[in-house]
């Protein structure tokens, strides 16, 4: 694993912990958070869509929020033994 993999999987738990506390971030604030731009976050988004996270786009902010419960470590981990 490289080091910028390993920045990557950083924000990608930061950014899963952050929806995760029910606060509705919006992708200007996941990207303040990460110091990554929007674009980056909205990628972000994707392969946490990808893992299979429940992300549908709250109506009241525009932000993320999760469906149901969700853990980012036990997602990536069934991702991880798929794709062997």
């Amino acid at each position: 694993m490289t080091l910028a993999y390993l920045a990557h999987l950083k924000n990608l738990k930061a950014v899963a912990d952050e929806i995760s506390d029910d606060t509705e971030p919006t992708s200007w604030h996941l990207a303040a958070l990460t110091g990554v731009c929007r674009r980056q976050v909205h990628r972000y988004i994707k392969t946490l869509r990808e893992f299979g996270a429940p992300l549908p786009v709250s109506h009241k902010n525009n932000g993320y929020r999760f469906a149901r419960p969700w853990d980012f470590e036990d997602a990536l981990i069934r991702w991880l033994r798929k794709t062997r």
